[in-house]
């Protein structure tokens, strides 16, 4: 999965140096970013729960969509965590949904960011998988046109597929770099 990151951020970068409109916030907006992240993973049912937490990790990003002005884009947006517990099992925490940018100054400086969205949840060996909503909040800064970094945090909330009563709620803090054409 790792290689499928850094390859899609790969091409991003190399397709970021053809067509570029993030000079000037304006028209078609694409996105990639990666960096990492801690998580706080909670399952519950019948009343019971367990709540486990410092699972790091690497978080990735995803948007497409448009700049409505030079200081605001709004896109669709996929987020995604990826982490191991202390055994080695693999887990994927998500929002699939609609986002925006707000960026203070129309010539780079601070943004702010936010989504809403499907959240999902995911342990590879375990077959488990929860579907609910998701939210994410981010805070950061322009490096140039096209580079900016910053923090995020990601919350989801979802309940089993399989499992009535089961339900996982995780919680990602994070740091990311995102490339933007």
């Amino acid at each position: 999965m790792n290689k499928v990151v850094v390859g899609f951020s790969a091409i991003v970068v190399t397709l970021g140096s053809s067509f570029a409109n993030a000079d000037d916030r304006e028209g078609f907006f694409l996105a990639g970013g990666i960096g990492l992240n801690t998580n706080t993973f909670e399952a519950s049912y019948a009343g019971d729960s367990a709540s486990e937490s410092g699972y790091r990790g690497i978080l990735t990003s995803f948007k497409i969509g448009g700049h409505i002005n030079p200081n605001f884009a709004l896109y669709y947006q996929r987020e995604a965590s990826f982490f191991d517990d202390e055994e080695g099992t693999g887990a994927v925490a998500g929002l699939s949904g609609i986002g925006g940018t707000y960026y203070f100054d129309t010539s780079g400086g601070l943004y702010i960011e936010g989504g809403l969205g499907l959240g999902d949840f995911t342990v590879d060996e375990a077959n488990l998988e929860g579907i609910g909503g998701a939210s994410m909040v981010g805070l950061g800064a322009e490096i140039n046109d096209h580079l900016e970094g910053g923090v995020v945090l990601m919350a989801t909330s979802t309940e089993e597929t399989e499992l009535d009563g089961l339900e996982y709620d995780t919680l990602t803090i994070g740091v990311k770099l995102t490339l933007k054409l």
